[in-house]
This record gives C-alpha cells, sequence and structure tokens, in this order.
C-alpha cells in the first residue's frame, strides 16, 4: 500500500451511508501532491490549459475519480489523455460517472474505495462540523463541502447500481446453466485421443479458482488415463503457475465462452497476459491448448493442411496432412489464435467458417467435412481490435474483415495488473526481498508502463520481466549487495542491457527517479 494511499485512508471514511464524514478536500490535497511528485509536467501543463490550479481542476472530477486515481484503479495514463483531449470550458460535474464512457468506470470506483476503506482502518478522523471550523476552514466552506458530498453520495448508489448490471452480467448468464443441457451434456463425457482417454467431471470454479470467485458455477474438468488405466498428463496441457493471479471479471468471461461454446477475442498491450490467462485456465481445467501463432507467413496449408509424399515400404505415395485447424477442431482442444491482428485477412477468411461452430470443408482432400468435436473451443488474442494500429506501435497489425471479427461473440480487454497485483506477484516471485525493494520495482514498472503506453518507449515490460527483476534483486541481496545496488543491476541486466540507445535514456530515467 503506497503512501498516497495511506494519506488518503486517513480521511476516507468507509461506512458510505456516512459518507459526508469523507474529507474531501484533503484527499484532493493528496492527490493533487502525487501528481505533482510523479507527473509534475502534467500537471503544469493541465494548470495552464484550464486557467486554473491542479487542485480546482481536480475538484471539479467526480469524487470517485479522486479516489480511483489515487489507488491506480483508473491508469494515469488513460486519464491523462482524456484530460487532455477536453476543453477549456468543459464542465466536468456534468460529465459524473459516465466520464469514461466505460461500463468498468464504476468498478474501478468501487475498488478504489475498498482500498481507501481498507487503508482507513482505526485511523480516519471524522470531520465534523466542529472539527472542520477549529482545523481553520470557514463554515461556509464547510457548507459547500457537504453538499458536494451529498451529490457524491448519490452518485455512489448510482455507482453500485451500474456495478451489478455490469460486473455480475456473466455471472448471472453463469448461474443459469447450473441447471441447463451443459451441465447434463459434459457431466461423465468420455473422450478419447490416441492412447489417451478421458473423462469429464464438473466442479465448482470457486474450488479450483480458490479466492478468486466465489461462484458455484460447475465447470468441466479433464482427467487424463493412458490405455492401462493410470492417470498421466496430456502433452499438450499448459502446466500451472501456482504464481498466476487471476482476476475476476476475465476469469468469469473465459468461463463463460467455455461453457456455452462461444468465440472470444481477447485484446490489449503486449504483456498484458492475453494469452497466458486462457493458458492457466486450461491449465487448471486439463484442457489440452493447440496454440497457433499468427505471423504474415503463415499460409492457408498451414491452417488446412497439404498434401505430402510419404515414403512407405520402399514406395512414395502422396498422402494427405491436416493442418493445426483441422486437427484442434476434431479433438478436445482450446485453440488459440495468437496475435491474429496480424493475420492476413485472406488467411483468415479461410477460418470463417470454423468460427460459426458448423465445422469446415476441406475441398483439397476430395471435399471432405471436418466437424468440430463437442469439446473443441476457440479464443483469439491481439494487441488491436483488429481494425488496424490504433496505437501506433504494433507495425503489421492489419484490419481484418468486420464479417470475421463479428464470429467472435465474446470481448474482454485485457490491462496491465494493478499496482496491488504487481507488488503480490514480485513478492511472491521473491519471498525475502524487502518491501521497500518490492515498492520500488512496482514504482519503477508504473512509470516503464505509462511511458510504453505513452509511445515514449518501444520496449514494454511484462509480469514476466518484473518477476525476473524481482529474483534478481533478491539475489543480489542476499549475496551482499546494498539494496539500491542490488535493484540498479537488476535493472540493468533484465531491462535495460537490451534497450535500444533511445529507450535507454528514458528508462534510465525512470530507474533513477524510483530512488529519489
Amino acid at each position: 500500500m503506497n503512501d498516497y494511499i495511506k494519506q488518503a485512508g486517513q480521511y476516507y471514511h468507509p461506512n458510505i451511508e456516512e459518507a459526508d464524514k469523507t474529507n474531501a478536500q484533503k484527499i484532493i490535497h493528496i492527490c493533487k501532491r502525487m501528481y505533482y511528485d510523479d507527473f509534475n509536467e502534467f500537471s503544469l501543463e493541465m494548470e495552464e490549459k484550464f486557467g486554473k490550479t491542479f487542485y480546482n481542476v481536480l475538484k471539479e472530477l467526480p469524487l470517485g475519480t479522486v479516489f480511483a486515481l489515487i489507488t491506480g484503479d483508473i491508469p494515469h495514463s488513460e486519464f491523462q489523455d482524456w484530460l487532455k483531449s477536453k476543453d477549456k470550458d468543459t464542465n466536468f460535474k456534468e460529465i459524473g460517472p459516465d466520464r469514461y464512457t466505460s461500463s468498468e468506470w464504476p468498478t474501478k470506483v468501487l475498488k478504489a474505495m475498498e482500498t481507501l476503506a481498507e487503508a482507513s482502518k482505526g485511523r480516519y478522523k471524522e470531520t465534523t462540523e466542529e472539527a472542520v471550523t477549529s482545523g481553520g476552514v470557514s463554515q461556509e466552506a464547510f457548507d459547500e463541502l457537504r453538499v458536494d458530498l451529498e451529490i457524491t453520495r448519490g452518485n455512489l448508489d448510482h455507482f453500485k447500481k451500474l456495478c451489478e448490471e455490469t460486473e455480475t452480467n456473466y455471472k448471472e448468464k453463469l448461474k443459469e446453466l447450473l441447471s441447463s443441457k451443459v451441465k447434463e451434456e459434459l457431466e461423465g463425457l468420455t473422450i478419447g485421443e490416441g492412447d489417451l482417454t478421458s473423462t469429464v467431471t464438473m466442479r465448482p470454479a470457486k474450488e479450483l479458482f480458490f479466492g478468486v470467485t466465489d461462484n458455484n458455477i460447475e465447470v468441466p474438468v479433464f482427467e487424463w488415463k493412458d490405455s492401462e488405466g493410470n492417470v498421466v498428463a496430456h502433452p499438450d496441457i499448459p502446466k500451472q503457475d501456482p504464481k498466476y493471479l487471476f482476476r475476476e471479471k476475465e476469469l468469469t468471461r473465459v468461463l463463460y465462452a467455455l461453457m456455452t461454446n462461444q468465440r472470444m477475442y481477447l485484446h490489449g498491450h503486449t504483456g498484458t497476459g492475453k494469452t497466458t490467462l486462457i493458458e492457466q485456465v486450461a491449465a487448471h481445467l486439463n484442457w489440452p491448448v493447440l496454440r497457433i501463432n499468427f505471423d504474415s507467413e503463415i499460409t492457408r496449408m498451414d491452417l488446412i493442411g497439404k498434401t505430402d509424399l510419404i515414403a512407405d515400404g520402399g514406395t512414395t505415395t502422396t498422402q494427405w496432412q491436416d493442418g493445426l485447424l483441422p486437427k484442434a477442431m476434431s479433438n478436445a482442444y482450446i485453440a488459440i489464435f495468437d496475435e491474429i491482428d496480424f493475420c492476413r485477412p485472406d488467411v483468415s477468411y479461410v477460418m470463417q467458417a470454423a468460427t460459426e461452430g458448423n465445422g469446415m470443408t476441406l475441398l483439397e482432400d476430395g471435399g471432405r467435412k471436418v466437424y468440430p468435436h463437442q469439446m473443441f473451443r476457440m479464443f483469439a488474442t491481439g494487441n488491436t481490435v483488429g481494425q488496424g494500429d490504433e496505437f501506433g506501435m504494433y507495425q503489421g497489425a492489419r484490419a481484418q474483415s468486420l464479417a470475421f471479427l463479428d464470429r467472435f461473440t465474446i470481448w474482454q480487454k485485457v490491462d496491465y495488473l494493478p499496482e496491488g497485483k504487481r507488488k503480490e506477484l514480485a513478492q511472491n516471485a521473491a519471498p525475502t526481498l524487502k518491501s521497500e525493494i518490492v515498492d520500488r520495482i512496482s514504482k519503477y514498472v508504473t512509470e516503464h508502463l505509462e511511458a510504453f503506453t505513452g509511445n515514449n518507449v518501444l520496449q514494454p515490460i511484462s509480469p514476466r520481466g518484473m518477476m525476473a527483476v524481482a529474483k534478481a534483486a533478491e539475489f543480489l541481496s542476499l549475496n551482499g549487495a546494498s539494496d539500491k545496488d542490488a535493484l540498479s543491476e537488476a535493472l540493468d541486466m533484465v531491462v535495460l542491457d537490451r534497450c535500444t540507445q533511445e529507450d535507454r535514456a528514458v528508462l534510465q530515467g525512470i530507474k533513477d527517479r524510483v530512488w529519489k
């Protein structure tokens, strides 16, 4: 928990029904100070643009925005881009809770409120009229504050309603499946693949993903056995990563897509863990995965198959060899079309029939029809939403046919881990690492990601890279290096020494700032 959250927690009242006890002015001052400390150039730019102090700019925003900025639930790069896009005369009060025009907005606010409530335990200060007056704030200012807070309290009810409509939408749909034919069809289903067989059992998701979801939906779990009845590992099942951190909304949507056999498209910046999310869900379900990496070189033959010359007993014959897509469709695989936005449109057209779920015809193999296995599922990942490179940093991303994209009926934007999750991941990777170093690693990663998403550097940093930094810093610390030297060397060996000169100059500045 960073210092800004701790400070804000002193002035935040955790009981929503008594929200008027929250000292909004001091929390806004904390947010202002955070921006002056960490984003000073941006703060000064906004003051000049709007002709007022940055405190007064923040004061005009819904209070929930300030909460989420302090906790980091609203990414600072996202907020800065949004604020830069507004006119000088924008009335922020009128924008209200829809200021991001995003269904995730109320969720981010509620999560921020929970974080501040946790930070406030035993430490918040009740802001009574007497306390405010004695603190040098006028009665008029206090009354104005109370009115603002009454408006904010009314908005909180709106936040709750929006959150119920968005966050529980998929959960409710999943609950409907509990008594549906899906469970009846899958329970006890026996699958054969070569020498391996598996019987599907249904288990509650909350048991498999303990601590992530309390959903009672039962999901299919495979148990693979060899020809002699011994339990074995299927070679195409990803290995479970006990340190992987699931996020409930993303997990719920993936499970929903798996249970209802719908095509799902996950998009987000490189290093956010789109493919890893699907693989880790599959690992927990013992569900085999076939990952198809798309690039400009993949062809129709790679996907569909081709006729090859086969030597058999001194005789050469021609035989049809199925490509990746028929192989996956014919078996109980989760197919991951990785970086599908780099696929040539003429190649993606080949997959359109498969994405409809009705099978496909192999004209090259005499018109043979390939029907999808009952447990075949399809997912796609991309840095973009399939309409070209909107960020200017993914050269080669192509605009895909809207008809093709329309076949994907479940979508999910995957963001980078929030600060709290990043710290947890780093601490899990390096258990003996001092919390101070973990905090500094998290601060570095935050600024690195802001530089990357702001197109200031070309090199991202993934959770894998962050864990590598933590492990290296831990090793160096245990072997006598000072905290500063350990982190400096860890960042150099994992991140900076692989940079271009331009990126290194920016990232070196970030590295230097984490020790200020």
